[in-house]
């Protein structure tokens, strides 16, 4: 039986940061680094001791809990998603997905999605965006500000600049 192969894994980024020590399925989950790893086959590249680098601005938190998805689906034996794969119509949420996703707040949702985005993880990532969705749903504006913890206090020079911008750009948009 072969032994299990790991990888290291560090946001450039975030130098001082936390180095993660991943197995190479879990991985796998992420295209980037699946792409990564089979450039490097054949090669005398140890991914034992060699950390490869990302470059993502997010909290080394928010890279751990997309490793933490990432881990729990390689060990459901899920295949990773690629780019190539055609897009799912529907998305399986299962009960520990709920789980995860609930002690999850919008701070380390929005986290979530860049991560995901810059990693391609497709799963993790559609499911995300259905986790706003269902944050916002049925609320109005002010709801959803709150609810995704936005603050859009502006001041009247910066609403006038704002609203010049708006006109500029949707007057070259229309052909005005």
């Amino acid at each position: 039986m072969a032994s299990q192969q790991y990888v290291k894994i560090q946001n450039t980024l975030n130098p001082e940061g936390q180095v993660f020590h991943l197995c190479r399925e879990t991985a796998e989950q992420s295209f980037v680094i699946r792409t990564l790893l089979s450039d490097f086959a054949g090669t005398e590249t140890d991914f034992n001791e060699t950390v490869i680098p990302i470059s993502v601005s997010v909290s080394d938190a928010a890279l751990a809990k997309a490793f933490e998805w990432a881990s729990h689906k390689s060990a459901d034996n899920q295949p990773a998603a690629g780019p190539q794969q055609p897009t799912r119509t529907t998305i399986q949420v299962t009960p520990w997905d709920e789980a995860f996703f609930g002690a999850v707040d919008a701070k380390m949702l929005y986290e979530l999605l860049l991560a995901t985005n810059y990693l391609e993880i497709k799963v993790l990532y559609d499911m995300c965006c259905l986790m706003v969705v269902r944050m916002i749903r049925g609320k109005n504006a002010d709801e959803i500000r709150e609810a995704l913890g936005l603050n859009l206090e502006l001041t009247p020079e910066q609403e006038a600049a704002q609203q010049e911008t708006f006109l500029k750009v949707g007057a070259w948009n229309c052909g005005i």
